[in-house]
């Protein structure tokens, strides 16, 4: 499967951005209109792009054809292709997303200086402990559960709404669904529903997705207006 990761390089609402709007949905057009932030529209705006990108890539399809509709948890998903699934991440200025052929979650945070006084809450005893033994590493540690929890609950599409102290990531079992990966000053992590497969990292820019949208055609394939997501 496919990881696609972008970082924003630049915070500012531009023409470029612009541009990119017709390739998504009115409703999540009206989205990015609704944010005060610019960083915010544009995480959502290439979010979408990521997602789009990754199941054109997938199923070698036109963006149009693509469908969505929300479950009872809010989580999307396509309506013409059930055994597809995707999910996707954001924070600050990066945004990720995967694509698999079965349940995935996946998330993404920056290593900053954690908020340690979550871990009663949020923390199974056993990651507490671990977290406690780490020295110079704990900072690296935080992250890394953090993600690979947010990403377990994610695959379940209940999301954090568990009680994340009886969700313990270090078991056997739950590691060896997970990949955990660290890519300039971020940490990502995806947990698949069946065992792991390979995991290959994609980079992306303004300039590759330009490629893809704005481009009359992809594989000889004409890119249209979108529909829903």
């Amino acid at each position: 499967m496919h990881l696609y990761i972008m970082e924003i390089q630049d915070y500012n609402w531009c023409d470029q951005d612009e541009r990119f709007l017709p390739f998504v949905s009115c409703e999540r057009r009206d989205r990015i209109k609704r944010y005060i932030f610019d960083i915010d529209k544009k995480l959502s705006l290439y979010g979408a792009l990521l997602i789009r990108t990754g199941i054109i890539k997938k199923l070698n399809c036109e963006n149009n054809s693509l469908k969505f509709a929300l479950d009872e948890y809010g989580k999307p998903h396509l309506l013409n292709n059930r055994d597809l699934y995707f999910n996707m991440s954001h924070t600050r200025n990066a945004v990720i997303c995967g694509v698999a052929d079965v349940p995935i979650g996946v998330d993404i945070e920056r290593i900053a200086e954690p908020c340690y006084d979550i871990t009663e809450k949020c923390f199974h005893n056993d990651e507490r402990a671990l977290l406690g033994a780490q020295g110079n590493e704990q900072k690296e540690l935080f992250f890394k559960l953090w993600t690979q929890k947010e990403a377990y609950t994610k695959c379940s599409g209940v999301g954090i709404c568990q009680d994340l102290t009886k969700i313990n990531v270090l078991d056997k079992e739950v590691q060896e669904k997970i990949i955990t990966g660290f890519y300039a000053d971020y940490v990502y992590s995806v947990y698949l529903e069946k065992s792991m497969e390979e995991v290959n990292l994609v980079k992306m820019t303004v300039d590759s997705l330009a490629e893809i949208f704005m481009r009359k055609h992809i594989d000889g394939r004409s890119i249209k207006n979108v529909m829903r997501y």
